[in-house]
């Protein structure tokens, strides 16, 4: 598996209207207790600058999608289809989105998360986010949870575990072995 964080956009032989189409389609068959409503392709093409996919490039699957409001900090989505859960993608993917969002100049990520949705709690606690307060709503309970970003260093201000490349990435150890890695591909 040789990943690749695309944007809607840099998916190579793929018109922007099927990868659309299958931004949608994974949000909606994998999301599972995902917050808000799935975007339709319509919705994913007129703001094609929110959504990442986690992009397999040796076999041109579409592993997992992320989103985020890069304007606000805020992610919206981090989906792994379920063939691919349970090893260490949903970090990954998470870590790339917010490497992205240092880049872009996010200082403050803000991330809700349903408060029976433990795989995702878990993985942001353990990325460093730190929970802020519960928002009660009709039907469940929305956790707040921030992550501050030291400005000009890019570095966590909470004590984090990194993001880490899957243990079956392809380039794992030269993720390590190069302090200005290229995040574009792993």
């Amino acid at each position: 598996m040789k990943l690749s964080l695309r944007r809607i956009f840099e998916i190579p032989d793929m018109p922007r209207e099927e990868v659309a189409r299958k931004v949608s389609r994974i949000l909606a068959e994998h999301g599972d207790n995902m917050l808000g409503t799935i975007p339709t392709p319509e919705e994913v093409i007129k703001n094609p600058e929110r959504y990442y996919i986690l992009y397999d490039m040796e076999t041109g699957d579409f592993v997992g999608v992320g989103a985020i409001r890069i304007r606000t900090g805020e992610i919206m989505k981090v989906v792994i289809k379920r063939e691919y859960r349970g090893k260490g993608l949903g970090r990954f993917l998470l870590g790339m989105i917010i490497e992205e969002g240092i880049r872009n100049g996010v200082e403050l990520f803000t991330v809700f998360v349903r408060k029976d949705n433990e795989a995702m709690r878990k993985l942001v606690e353990s990325m460093g986010f730190e929970e802020i307060c519960e928002h009660p709503k009709e039907d469940r309970v929305l956790i707040e949870y921030k992550l501050k970003i030291v400005p000009r260093t890019g570095r966590y201000a909470s004590p984090t575990v990194p993001a880490d490349p899957p243990p079956d990435s392809d380039n794992y150890d030269e993720y390590y072995d190069e302090e200005d890695y290229d995040s574009d591909t792993f």
